[in-house]
């Protein structure tokens, strides 16, 4: 594997801050390690000047980046795709459909098809109209039929594939292979595929995938030029009887006005900060109810971030009544209610927007 450095120069805090950045400076297809979270990577392919079809791994990260820039991304909805299964325990095999099997699916997914060419042909026509570039965000699932319809249009080559948080296709693998292989294969036939992440997989296990083998491996450097760009978080790590008794603790102290404090650095002086809000990860919508009911938590404080199933709405609404139900990131000026509950189908890549929240991650 080929390595590479680009080192990002003094004052630049993120990526759309510095004028010289474009995709047309990396190999056409690579893997980048951006190496500093919320350097603005994902904005960029947003904002910037190229063409992009920015695939996800979670539509909850796709939606909440439609939610930021409502009039300038197309977002695909395939309402035949099947919601994330990542919230289930994965050491049981979920079932599937083979919607090539079966003939009403054939018609659904027919009907959904030409939906989509209609309205991404709309949507492009207008962005070259108004000499504005198009931005597409897609699930890995779906990218194929927008590769396809794009083709179609003659216009695939202008576009910049863009696969961010690519260390997912390893980890998803486990309950949905096929599909993810299927990615990559269509990934192959692409002109470009620029595979993103601040946390990638090592190296070696890179190196034994063919499909990974071989690309030019480029560290994007942060601390040569400005090492006060590099900042680790303050972690605390804490063993705890069980995720039923520690975290009501943590839930009961913020709810007295316990709040912890800390110092921070903005803009050039320090400043205290008082956490007001908390953050949970618990990979189990089971556990984030009972959590909730043992508590006797309020709609009006708590937000549940999940895969948005049936099946998971089932689970909250029969525990919690139904005031409650799955619920959405917060956006830029919105202030977050005091608790949020994550899975792992929100924690890649979602712009919170605190100012103030601590993250507490349970593992069991």
């Amino acid at each position: 594997m080929n390595r590479e450095k680009i080192i990002i120069p003094r004052g630049i805090r993120y990526i759309s801050e510095w004028n010289e950045f474009r995709f047309n400076k990396f190999p056409n297809k690579c893997i980048i390690n951006k190496q500093l979270p919320g350097c603005g990577f994902t904005e960029y392919c947003i904002n910037g000047p190229e063409n992009v079809i920015l695939c996800s791994p979670r539509k909850m990260l796709l939606e909440n980046k439609k939610d930021q820039h409502p009039d300038d991304v197309y977002l695909v909805v395939n309402e035949m795709e099947k919601e994330s299964e990542v919230d289930k325990d994965l050491s049981k095999e979920p079932k599937s459909v083979n919607i090539d099997e079966e003939g009403d699916e054939k018609k659904d997914n027919s009907e959904i098809y030409e939906r989509l060419y209609r309205e991404i042909d709309t949507y492009t026509y207008q962005r070259y109209l108004n000499n504005q570039p198009a931005k597409i965000l897609v699930t890995y699932d779906s990218y194929r039929i927008v590769k396809d319809i794009l083709e179609s249009l003659g216009i695939f080559q202008s576009f910049y594939t863009v696969i961010d948080e690519f260390q997912t296709i390893l980890h998803d693998s486990k309950f949905k292979s096929d599909t993810e292989l299927e990615f990559l294969d269509i990934l192959k036939q692409s002109h470009s595929a620029l595979f993103v992440s601040a946390t990638p997989m090592l190296e070696e296990y890179l190196n034994m995938l063919d499909e990974f083998d071989g690309l030019p491996y480029i560290n994007m450097d942060w601390g040569s030029e400005d090492p006060s760009r590099i900042l680790k978080p303050a972690l605390k790590v804490l063993s705890m009887m069980s995720v039923g008794t520690k975290l009501p603790e943590i839930i009961q102290s913020y709810k007295s006005g316990n709040f912890e404090k800390a110092i921070r650095i903005i803009n050039g002086y320090p400043r205290e900060i008082i956490s007001d809000e908390a953050v949970f990860y618990v990979n189990s919508v089971n556990h984030i109810v009972s959590i909730i009911k043992k508590c006797d938590l309020q709609p009006e404080e708590v937000n549940i971030l999940c895969s948005n199933t049936p099946e998971n709405l089932k689970k909250i609404q029969r525990k919690l009544g139904k005031k409650f139900t799955i619920g959405k990131i917060p956006l830029k000026g919105v202030k977050p209610k005091m608790f949020t509950f994550c899975t792992r189908t929100v924690y890649l890549g979602a712009d919170f927007n605190s100012l103030c929240a601590r993250s507490f991650i349970f593992s069991d």
